[in-house]
């Protein structure tokens, strides 16, 4: 690659990144997620990357239209971005809503990347810390991005149109499963945010394979 036509990506990916980062956060939340906000703003503040969605992983119960499997028009019976207390659970549940399901979702992050070096480094990064689902996307205009993604996911279904089909013990049990995960879920994040901190701005570093 020449080194004009290297400056001209370069300036298309800082205006595309100007775009990005001044643009509305149109999650449910509206804001970053405590855990990783550090992160987050270390990763935008390096050139060559500008994240574009992210979650640091949460517990949550949700009450599902008709047993609808997406989240639209689902009534949120507790969310929660660190471990949670299995008496709270047990109380949020008393209420019997119709097809309740409690999950754990793992740690998400999607960076947009300045080109595929760039992306070879997140991947190194992501994969050091176990984050075994990650992989790049090619969209259109050139778009590279980068998805960090966990895979030890939660889904346990507690109540049907009409009743509870778990015990409180039972409750208690995946509770502690959740936790776990959360636990393991932040670990792994702590790993990825060591990696990320190792990253230089320029290109071919020599602790990344580039080829």
């Amino acid at each position: 690659m020449s080194t004009a036509m290297g400056i001209e990506i370069n300036k298309h990916f800082a205006e595309k990144k100007r775009l990005i980062r001044m643009s509305t956060d149109l999650s449910r939340k509206g804001d970053i997620d405590e855990p990783i906000k550090e992160i987050i703003e270390f990763i935008n503040n390096l050139e060559e990357f500008v994240t574009t969605s992210s979650c640091s992983g949460r517990i949550i119960i949700l009450s599902k239209e008709d047993g609808d499997s997406s989240k639209r028009g689902c009534k949120w019976i507790l969310t929660s971005h660190t471990t949670v207390d299995s008496s709270e659970v047990l109380e949020k549940v008393k209420c019997c809503e119709k097809n309740m399901v409690l999950k754990f979702e793992p740690f998400i992050l999607h960076v947009q990347c300045e080109d595929i070096i760039a992306a070879k480094k997140m991947q190194n990064c992501a994969l050091a810390a176990g984050f075994r689902n990650s992989g790049s996307v090619f969209g259109r205009g050139g778009n590279i991005t980068f998805a960090v993604r966990g895979t030890h996911g939660l889904e346990v279904p507690l109540s049907d149109e009409e009743r509870l089909l778990v015990t409180d013990d039972y409750i208690r049990h995946i509770v502690d499963k959740a936790n776990s995960k959360m636990c393991e879920n932040m670990k792994k994040i702590e790993n990825f945010s060591r990696a990320v901190h190792d990253l230089k701005t320029s290109k071919g570093h020599p602790g990344f394979e580039t080829t």
